[in-house]
């Protein structure tokens, strides 16, 4: 679909094709890139309850894309897609409390947010909260659940996950060895697709 047609469902309000319109014009995907005019559609999307574009605005707001950074509007608007499933402004939301991007530095409520994206196999969240059950920071600590889901970040691909297991394989080919002595054993201890690994 060409995008004249997709700006004519979106002056029609249909919410999806307004977020298509705004990402097209956010990133220069079959028009010029204009930030402010994507602000324009992600907004219009977001007032009819769109995750995706309320996502899109976060990121707009934290980064300066079309508008004035704000920090307090970026973790707003990422609430709002968060509160609506959506699994990536999940991620965000946890990031916010966990770095104090727009709301008070809180760790415990950090780790909650980041659950909630890892059970969905989202490999950012699974990575930083194997870091939280690594370091004991936000939940308790806990080697076993840090190995787990550094395991599962790195099985989806996490470039960051791989290099901490040790692996010389940075692709998503398995299996691949680990180097880390720590990760070695508790591959064997656990049993969990440490066949991977051997």
């Amino acid at each position: 679909m060409g995008y004249n047609e997709i700006l004519a469902k979106a002056r029609k309000g249909d919410p999806n094709a307004q977020v298509e319109v705004a990402k097209c014009n956010l990133f220069g995907n079959m028009v010029n890139e204009d930030k402010e005019v994507a602000i324009y559609w992600f907004e219009a999307a977001a007032g009819k309850g769109s995750a995706e574009a309320y996502f899109y605005l976060g990121k707009c707001y934290q980064n300066g894309w079309g508008t004035s950074k704000n920090k307090l509007q970026a973790h707003a608007n990422y609430m709002h897609a968060a509160k609506r499933d959506h699994v990536e402004a999940q991620f965000e939301v946890g990031r916010c409390f966990a770095k104090g991007i727009g709301v008070g530095k809180d760790m415990t409520i950090a780790v909650d947010w980041y659950k909630k994206a890892a059970a969905k196999d989202w490999p950012e969240a699974q990575y930083e909260l194997s870091k939280c059950y690594y370091e004991g920071d936000g939940v308790p600590q806990d080697y076993k659940n840090s190995f787990l889901l550094l395991d599962s970040a790195a099985k989806l691909g996490h470039l960051d996950a791989l290099n901490d297991l040790g692996t010389e394989n940075v692709s998503t080919q398995l299996p691949f060895q680990i180097k880390n002595p720590f990760y070695f054993i508790l591959a064997i201890e656990n049993h969990t697709g440490s066949s991977d690994y051997l």
